[in-house]
């Protein structure tokens, strides 16, 4: 009871009612029927790539692990992780380079999962997937694979679903995902109801901004893996801005000068070997690499940010780097991250982490799994970070 209580007075009021609004049944139908394509404007840039994920005929391979979506049933398969099938219904393999008969493959899956997957049943249904899977398949369409009817009407669908469905109870990263899907859907179609999206998802990254972006740059959970998505999300957004002439719509056009800041934030949090350090949930490969997020930003045309060396308190997040000689450092004086949302944090209080030249020579631990469990508890634990551990207990309350 008292954990629940520790655990219940640091919410938001939106997160405690919200959980009960998600397991109400939606009411009445979602049309099918897509608004019109709008024009663009301008340019688009070419996004960051991603690795092929059909790797053969009905082959896929996500998270290390390869699997078969031959079958219907599969989408939603018992025996895969939970991450490993939002994987799968994400598409973010149509951002992978590949042949002609790839790209026929991949339209073909996308046709499949409209056939096999239910409107509101599955995995690819919950608000996080279709928010990327919404952002991925217009990607797919603006960088030069245009959507049939099929498609289109089906995109319109989710989005109007995801509308119904914004995730209130979890904030953070998943309602940066659900702004983002309804802004590029909003910025995508034309008439009345794509404006309709586009307004409310501009309302939300307009407050959202301000949350979750700390002064210093970071994104305010504090990991420099999921910092690195958010500021993936923050170029695509100025590049989809500029797409369709709207640069300047508040707020995105506050996004080049908050792109600015974040990049200053990801270069501190970096090893010298171009891969995040490990505070909080982090891992190699699932995030866009630092290099490939400076080469996006200066396709958009953003100047590089001045990299300060010695010493950076970042006083915000609450960490610290020295860089002397060979020898770069990086250490945790701060907050776990933010009190109403520690799902990504870790018991890693006064944990640092040193570099000589590219070799790592004292790390944490990163994470390999979210499901729940004594590996996911131990990664999570303070025992998995270099710093001092008391009498064997966490030095923050590690339970979910």
């Amino acid at each position: 009871m008292g954990r629940l209580i520790r655990t219940v007075s640091t919410l938001k009021p939106v997160q405690i009612y919200g959980r009960l609004l998600t397991r109400l049944p939606s009411r009445g139908g979602v049309p099918l029927i897509a608004p019109a394509v709008r024009p663009r404007s301008g340019p688009w840039a070419n996004p960051i790539g991603r690795p092929q994920s059909l790797i053969g005929r009905w082959q896929v391979r996500f998270l290390n692990e390869t699997g078969e979506i031959a079958r219907a049933s599969q989408w939603n398969d018992a025996g895969k992780a939970k991450l490993w099938l939002y994987n799968l219904h994400y598409f973010d393999g149509l951002a992978a380079t590949g042949t002609a008969e790839q790209r026929a493959m991949q339209r073909e899956l996308a046709t499949r999962w409209i056939a096999e997957n239910p409107i509101g049943f599955g995995n690819g249904w919950e608000p996080y997937p279709a928010s990327l899977r919404i952002v991925n398949w217009i990607k797919w369409s603006l960088g030069g694979q245009p959507l049939d009817q099929l498609l289109l009407d089906s995109l319109s669908q989710q989005v109007r679903w995801l509308n119904r469905k914004i995730e209130w109870h979890l904030l953070g990263n998943h309602l940066f995902a659900n702004a983002k899907a309804l802004i590029f859907a909003g910025l995508f179609f034309e008439g009345r109801e794509a404006e309709a999206w586009l307004d409310k998802g501009l309302a939300i990254l307009a407050r959202e901004l301000d949350e979750q972006v700390l002064e210093d740059g970071a994104h305010f959970e504090r990991s420099a893996m999921y910092h690195a998505i958010i500021l993936e999300d923050v170029l695509d957004l100025d590049n989809a801005a500029r797409a369709f002439g709207m640069p300047q719509r508040k707020p995105l056009d506050r996004l080049p000068a908050v792109a600015n800041r974040m990049r200053v934030w990801l270069a501190a949090m970096s090893h010298p070997d171009g891969g995040p350090s490990f505070f909080n949930d982090s891992a190699f490969g699932i995030a866009p690499a630092q290099a490939a997020l400076e080469a996006y930003a200066t396709r958009l045309g953003l100047s590089g940010p001045e990299q300060p060396g010695g010493i950076q308190h970042l006083r915000s997040s609450g960490y610290v780097r020295l860089d002397r000689g060979l020898a770069a450092l990086i250490a945790d004086v701060g907050e776990i991250g933010p009190r109403y949302l520690p799902g990504h944090a870790h018991a890693d209080t006064l944990s640092f982490e040193l570099s000589l030249g590219r070799e790592r020579l004292i790390v944490n631990s990163g994470i390999s799994t979210y499901a729940a469990g004594d590996l996911r508890a131990h990664q999570r634990s303070t025992a998995a970070h270099s710093t001092v551990e008391i009498d064997g207990e966490n030095s923050s309350e590690v339970w979910s």
